[in-house]
């Protein structure tokens, strides 16, 4: 119909669902946004930006580690968030926003990734106490390869025993930068790190006043709306991700599934069904 669209992650079922989407916005030349909004994050934004400008050299290695207790609890009941098809799993609710934030980072797109993917709780009751088989990995490790050399390791966990947080290291030729934000994930609980032979350093983070004591994602989601508006006005707003960039991000998932299944590598799935 021509209407532009602020679309959540990770959009579309199935990968062909979001290629689809993809050429059906090429074909109205609409403006057709993702909601990927942790390349707003104060602090990941702030070391995208001091990656690209060299601070640390050219990158060669990528190391995320994002680990959550939320779903630890058995008696959790099941819901859309158990199940792949639904929607459910780490890779579809955490590792949509690493695989968009980490060529942003590297500099190119994935090549190639190797993954094991687990269900530590694998069984949960449902409304009506009957259990029910989880049907979504709720712990996965991935190795990535990019198209420029650079690599990266990657720990998603939505179960476990560790409360560790989400934390970026970026490996430069002059130095390294590191982003770490502590559970339960509220403003001011980021730091942002530079470590090079003049010594370390702490990035300044923004404050949001307004947001005081919420969960951090609510600044970036209000700065990626204003962006998605400012461009209906004809603005360019570059840092706004499109439903290219999470179709993208869909590939690196559709990946990591193969290879989990196969235990190969697994290259980016970049055919373009629709």
């Amino acid at each position: 119909r021509g209407i532009a669209v602020l679309c959540e992650k990770p959009c579309g079922a199935t990968l062909q669902e979001c290629a689809g989407l993809v050429a059906l916005a090429e074909e109205g030349e609409v403006c057709a946004a993702a909601g990927l909004e942790y390349r707003y994050e104060a602090g990941i934004a702030g070391l995208i930006d001091l990656v690209r400008n060299g601070e640390i050299g050219a990158v060669t290695e990528i190391s995320v580690v994002w680990r959550t207790r939320g779903g630890l609890n058995p008696n959790r009941l099941w819901s859309w968030r158990d199940d792949t098809t639904c929607g459910g799993g780490v890779l579809n609710e955490f590792c949509t926003h690493v695989f968009d934030y980490l060529p942003l980072l590297a500099g190119a797109p994935i090549d190639r990734v190797r993954c094991t993917a687990r269900t530590i709780v694998t069984e949960r009751p449902d409304k009506n106490g009957t259990m029910r088989p989880v049907l979504a990995p709720d712990d996965v490790e991935i190795e990535g390869v990019f198209e420029n050399g650079v690599s990266t390791k990657v720990n998603v966990s939505n179960a476990s025993s560790e409360r560790s947080g989400h934390h970026i290291k970026v490996q430069g030729e002059l130095g390294t930068a590191q982003f770490d934000h502590a559970t339960p994930f509220a403003l001011g609980g980021s730091s942002l790190a530079v470590e090079t032979r003049k010594g370390r350093s702490m990035q300044t983070l923004p404050r949001n006043d307004p947001f005081d004591g919420l969960d951090s994602r609510c600044p970036a989601i209000a700065e990626m709306v204003d962006d998605f508006l400012r461009s209906l006005r004809g603005e360019n707003r570059q840092r706004m991700a499109k439903l290219s960039d999470c179709h993208v991000a869909r590939q690196c998932i559709s990946a990591a599934e193969l290879s989990s299944a196969s235990g190969q590598w697994a290259p980016r799935q970049t055919q373009r069904s629709t």
